[in-house]
């Protein structure tokens, strides 16, 4: 991608183009701009019914090919950098995240999404930095959960209870609590909260995986067991 941006600006920059050569390029450049339009469609559109079924390789060859022939496009990136995530591969996650936001989009989705490739990375006061900065569009929920798993568990715990004693906490809400719990050593806690929506057996396998994410400084092992990767 760099390469094909660095290519198009020395094109661009090249002095001693004819008149007629430029009469010549800009007649063909639309048709050329709406075929690579529909293709880079196309292929976005395989690459999200690949990730889909869970075919994360299979997904990338397109979504990348799709981001080269619209390199603007912001759902294309986005698509590009959740199968990153997928990947585990947090740091081009991250470089395409912040891609996304520099183009124009600081949706929820993206704003945690780059919180958690920044904490799988270690940059944990950057993630905390940067779900604090856009309080005010995250749902309580995902913001206090983006604060566990980089190492705020108070703060996080502070949130869900309120959330919960406020309205009619959802699953996720409830869970995200038991979560925050455990990652703060209240294991008792954590234990009662999951069960309100897990059997026993579910529980018992969910405190084990969470015993991992427990330990000091294990911020990959959190979000890459968060994501399933």
């Amino acid at each position: 991608l760099i390469v094909k941006l660095a290519i198009t600006s020395a094109f661009v920059a090249t002095p001693g183009v004819g008149v007629l050569q430029m009469g010549v390029s800009n007649a063909t450049a639309k048709p050329s701009a709406e075929a690579q339009g529909k293709k880079a469609h196309g292929w976005a559109t395989k690459a999200e019914k690949l990730l889909a079924k869970g075919k994360v390789e299979k997904a990338l060859g397109y979504a990348e090919s799709a981001v080269e022939a619209d390199m603007r496009n912001l759902e294309y990136r986005s698509l590009l950098s959740r199968i990153y995530m997928r990947q585990g591969r947090f740091v081009a996650a991250e470089r395409t995240l912040m891609d996304v936001v520099e183009l124009g989009q600081s949706d929820p989705r993206t704003v945690i999404s780059l919180a958690l490739a920044r904490t799988a990375q270690g940059n944990v006061e950057s993630a905390i930095s940067l779900v604090e900065a856009n309080r005010a569009i995250l749902p309580a929920s995902d913001y206090a959960l983006a604060l566990a798993l980089a190492g705020d568990q108070k703060r996080a715990i502070e949130v869900l209870v309120d959330a919960i004693r406020t309205y009619n906490a959802s699953a996720r809400t409830r869970q995200n609590l038991a979560l925050a719990s455990a990652l703060d050593g209240r294991w008792r806690e954590a234990q009662v909260m999951a069960s309100q929506d897990m059997p026993q057996t579910v529980v018992d396998q969910r405190l084990v995986q969470w015993a991992g994410f427990a330990r000091p400084g294990a911020y990959q092992v959190r979000v890459a067991g968060l994501l399933g990767v």
